[in-house]
């Protein structure tokens, strides 16, 4: 049989990754460790190669949204600690125990089937505290939080292996709300040990909490968005030396000319005006592409912009390339990335989306696939072994710290 060519594709780059978390690394010194979110794929990086490459580079942990994801990773043969930040569900709990998996408490009723799950494995099951403090998503709440705490410290099947929060605005310039929240945090923790109750690996900030509030920093950061090389708002941007991970690449499936009166699509909701070149892309919205870019937006032919003309479709989108000579068939086209000495930036097409890059990243389609490379050089897959479907995680680095650290 034949091979068949990648009609879109998604190249990632692993160094790239790894500068990301280097730099954050940096930000907040060698004693905080990083947890970097893989969640959703790693935001549609691909979450078994970014795990292994921030295993590789000494990340201390990972989060991923739900068991399964973890289980994933465990099957992969990743050994650090992993956590499912938010809620779970009751029937995911046993085979996140079995995985070496910490849980959230989130909600708090998950004591009771992660207790029995314990207890049916014979192993000790990590959990993370999870307190909302302003959120108002998961968690258990303030008031609640430091008789919850007791309880997993007198329960001996149980390990508390962190206590956590989550900022609601920490993206924007005014953090007076993360301010808030951070005191309500400092409150339970200072609590937890004035009853002697080691609250674990203490998290709290996030991509955007990693570059402006080193006091939220504590004793391990979660590296969402700006791991994948996206600063997670505009007025971070400047002062963030990241790199983008993802280039987004299709091909020109045909090249065809036509007339003007003539239309381009469903509906014609482009009727061309004058002579004019069109290439039809191998690419459309059910490969990650949306109908908002219909009309508008560009993409990068031989390193030159050609403007999206007419209506988004699922398997294709046509672009104008009157102006750009040459092109064939089977050309590259560049979605996000860079080609030549121009840039399609992912916020360039977030915007176009009314959008975020968080989902223009995670709602790629599942015919985009993922090339993870190196320095360029593509990386071969590892592949998982049937016998290594559970792993036991590697012992989490707790830093102990005094009582008046947490005192806002």
């Amino acid at each position: 049989m034949g091979s068949i060519a990648e009609r879109a594709w998604a190249e990632v780059e692993l160094s790239a990754i790894a500068h990301n978390l280097k730099f954050a690394q940096v930000r907040v010194g060698s004693s905080v460790g990083i947890m970097a979110i893989v969640k959703s794929n790693a935001y549609g990086h691909g979450a078994v190669e970014v795990a292994r490459e921030v295993e590789r580079q000494g990340g201390r942990a990972l989060g991923v949204a739900s068991p399964a994801e973890g289980v994933e990773l465990r099957q992969a043969g990743i050994r650090i600690p992993i956590l499912v930040t938010g809620s779970s569900l009751e029937d995911e709990i046993e085979a996140a125990v079995d995985c070496d998996l910490s849980l959230s408490l989130s909600p708090p009723e998950l004591l009771t089937p992660i207790l029995s799950a314990a207890r049916k494995l014979k192993r000790t099951a990590r959990v993370h505290l999870l307190i909302d403090t302003g959120m108002s998503r998961d968690g258990v709440k303030v008031e609640d939080a430091l008789e919850l705490a007791e309880h997993i410290a007198e329960t001996p099947e149980l390990v508390l292996d962190g206590t956590y929060t989550h900022f609601a605005t920490a993206a924007l310039p005014d953090k007076t709300f993360c301010y808030e929240q951070l005191d309500r945090f400092n409150r339970v923790l200072n609590a937890m040990l004035g009853r002697d109750i080691h609250p674990g690996n203490v998290h709290c900030a996030n991509s955007s909490a990693v570059f402006t509030l080193p006091a939220s920093h504590f004793d391990m950061v979660r590296q969402g968005i700006s791991l994948y090389g996206i600063a997670p708002s505009a007025h971070i941007r400047a002062e963030a030396d990241l790199m983008p991970a993802m280039t987004v690449k299709t091909r020109v499936m045909s090249v065809q000319q036509i007339g003007p009166g003539e239309s381009v699509g469903y509906f014609r909701e482009y009727v061309a005006t004058r002579p004019t070149r069109l290439a039809t892309l191998a690419m459309g919205y059910a490969d990650g592409l949306r109908l908002a870019m219909s009309h508008k937006g560009q993409v990068l032919i031989h390193g030159r912009r050609a403007s999206y003309t007419g209506r988004v479709m699922m398997d294709t989108a046509v672009v104008d390339v009157t102006s750009i000579p040459g092109v064939r068939a089977g050309d590259e086209v560049t979605i996000i990335g860079k080609s030549g000495r121009n840039e399609i930036k992912v916020e360039e097409v977030a915007a176009l989306w009314e959008s975020t890059p968080y989902e223009v990243f995670s709602t790629l389609g599942r015919r985009v696939r993922l090339i993870h490379t190196r320095n360029g050089k593509p990386v071969i897959p590892v592949p998982v072994s049937e016998s290594r479907t559970v792993q036991q995680a590697a012992e989490p680095t707790r830093i102990v710290r005094p009582a008046e650290t947490f005192t806002p």
